[in-house]
Order: C-alpha cells, then sequence, then structure tokens
C-alpha cells in the first residue's frame, strides 16, 4: 500500500448463517466495494463479554477469532496493521 492511501476495513453482520455463507457473502463484498478487509459475523456469537468474527482480507485466507471484544478489537487492529 502507498503512503497517503486509504485503508478501509468493512463489517458485515449477520443471523443464523453457517461460517462459509459468511465468507462467501464476505468475499463478495470484498470484490464489490474499494476495501482492503472485512470483519465479518454472526449476531448469534456476539455475547456479554465475548466475540466471535471472521476477517477477510484480499488474498488471503479468512481468520476466524475469539475472545473478549476488547480481545477482538485488538487482534483486528494488529492484522489490519500487518497489511500496511
Amino acid at each position: 500500500m502507498d503512503e497517503g492511501q486509504n485503508f478501509i476495513v468493512g463489517f458485515e453482520q449477520c443471523i443464523a448463517v453457517r461460517d462459509d455463507e459468511l465468507v462467501a457473502s464476505s468475499m463478495r463484498r470484498l470484490q464489490q466495494y474499494v476495501i482492503e478487509a472485512i470483519v465479518a459475523n454472526d449476531l448469534r456469537n456476539v455475547v456479554k463479554g465475548s466475540t466471535e468474527v471472521i476477517l477477510m482480507e484480499r488474498n488471503a485466507n479468512p481468520v476466524k477469532i475469539k475472545g473478549s471484544k476488547a480481545d477482538v478489537a485488538w487482534s483486528i487492529l494488529t492484522e489490519a496493521r500487518d497489511l500496511l
């Protein structure tokens, strides 16, 4: 990524979908919009104090991240930083 370029991460939330459906939908969004990565989750996996997301980046395998909301947010930022 060139200096001064924006790094955009999208978010997708769904309800009652399988992981493979969530990944497929998010990959379509990566192609449809000008974004570098997308964080997707099934709202059934969001409970008080913890969450589970799938992080997808262009040309990379999806990564499942589980933990406290703060830990997941930190992991997303760390992964995004590594793409810069």
